[in-house]
């Protein structure tokens, strides 16, 4: 039997090689810059602080700003800070017998 030529139509699958991605930044922890490259024994070029306490403050999260957060999560804080202030307020008033001194308007319904 004698090997075939490869048909004109036949596609060649060859494997590309895999690219690692980009490993994350390593900011100094006091002038920014970036010590990806250097080992965790030495020290950073500009500031002179050890690459050991840069890996170590870059293993701690960074809780995002309020502003970036959640708005359902702030509107939820929001009212509970507020439930927080006004029923002590309330409290207050009702054991100082002030709240029945605060005038209120009839409800709708009730005229």
């Amino acid at each position: 039997m004698t090997p075939q030529p490869p048909r004109p139509d036949a596609i060649a699958v060859v494997p590309l090689p895999t690219r690692l991605p980009p490993s994350p930044p390593l900011p100094c922890h006091r002038r920014g810059y970036d010590l990806r490259v250097h080992p965790p024994d030495t020290r950073c070029p500009e500031c002179n602080a050890t690459v050991a306490d840069a890996i170590a403050l870059a293993a701690i999260p960074i809780r995002p700003a309020y502003r970036n957060s959640d708005p359902r999560c702030r509107r939820r804080i929001l009212a509970g800070l507020w439930i927080l202030t006004l029923l002590p307020l309330l409290a207050t008033l009702n054991a100082l017998d002030w709240l029945s001194q605060i005038p209120m308007p009839a409800p709708d319904f009730l005229r």
